[in-house]
């Protein structure tokens, strides 16, 4: 488990110095953003009960939308334009769901740090010429044993966890792949029981592994959430200066531009109406990535208590304050 807490520490140090270079010499306009959330599509064949979109635990659900190839195109072109180098494909959606994408994969892989974070459902899609050109292959398993996944994933018929144990038993015989694959793991009361199981899982593939709660952030989720804070989370109503716009803006499917996964009600503009450069150059927007950081006062519902900015953004806040660089 050391290496694992290793790997994710340089990955934080990695990005920290990227945002302190951005902040202090470009204010955030033509240098882009650390990495870039894409949800290539909205389409998902599970219905995890803890997901906003898809949870069978909710009577609505998020259409199946998916970025067109020709969007995506012009999106990267345009990322690699304003040197990003890093790029998620996650969103509220399995991504390899959208068939253009394993080519986008293989055509830019070479160009970009290529991460996928997917429920695993179509890892049989990941061979060993879409896998080298991955940075990272990311699986929300959720599971230690398969008990819970079914329950937990929302799918019906057979329990597929061993299948998708089968896969990543395959992928990790490719080249640098211990390396590349990284398990995440959120924590409910239904698989609470398996947490150790899937901990000796990661050990004995010996890859990175994440654990975090559940996300409470709707009605029908309440009471499947275990506290796993000790105190180190701010109270429900705190505001954490915020660089989420900076480090890790992210895309819809249906192409609004995003400062966070919360900002659906104010997009800064959508890709089949602007360039992504245009949108992320426009005065207004930069200046509401610089009042995300200030964060004098909320600007989206979900700003008060933000689990994501209190993750992403208060530990490096508290470093940048402290150092001799530009102000905001």
């Amino acid at each position: 488990m050391f290496m694992n807490k290793l790997g994710l520490l340089l990955d934080n140090a990695k990005h920290g110095l990227a945002l302190i270079r951005m902040l202090n010499y470009d204010k955030g306009a033509s240098i882009g953003p650390i990495r870039v959330d894409i949800a290539a599509t909205s389409a998902c064949n599970y219905n995890c009960y803890f997901c906003k979109a898809h949870s069978h635990l909710r009577k609505e659900h998020v259409a199946p939308i998916h970025l067109d190839d020709a969007t995506l195109q012009r999106l990267l072109i345009a990322l690699k334009s304003l040197r990003v180098k890093n790029i998620l494909f996650a969103g509220n959606g399995e991504p390899l769901l959208n068939r253009a994408l394993p080519d986008i994969i293989k055509q830019y892989g070479e160009e970009f740090d290529i991460e996928i974070l997917s429920n695993g459902s179509t890892l049989g899609i990941v061979d060993e010429s879409l896998f080298s050109k991955l940075r990272y292959l990311t699986i929300s398993i959720n599971s230690g044993n398969g008990d819970s996944h079914t329950a937990i994933h929302g799918y019906k018929g057979a329990n597929q966890f061993p299948k998708i144990c089968e896969h990543i038993g395959r992928i990790l015989q490719y080249r640098n792949a211990r390396n590349k694959v990284k398990l995440n793991y959120v924590v409910t009361v239904d698989n609470v029981h398996e947490l150790e199981d899937f901990e000796m899982l990661a050990d004995k593939w010996g890859v990175q592994s994440a654990v975090r709660p559940v996300s409470i952030d709707f009605e029908e989720l309440r009471g499947k959430g275990v506290n796993m804070t000790n105190g180190e989370i701010d109270s429900p109503e705190s505001l954490t200066p915020c660089y989420n716009g900076f480090i890790q803006p992210y895309i819809e499917s249906n192409g609004n531009v995003l400062l966070c996964c919360d900002g659906q009600d104010e997009p800064l503009g959508n890709l089949y109406e602007r360039d992504f450069t245009d949108i992320w150059q426009d005065e207004k927007n930069i200046w509401l990535r610089l009042e995300a950081v200030r964060m004098t006062a909320p600007l989206f519902k979900m700003c008060n208590g933000c689990a994501n900015a209190q993750v992403h953004s208060r530990m490096f806040h508290n470093i940048y304050s402290r150092l001799p660089l530009k102000t905001l």
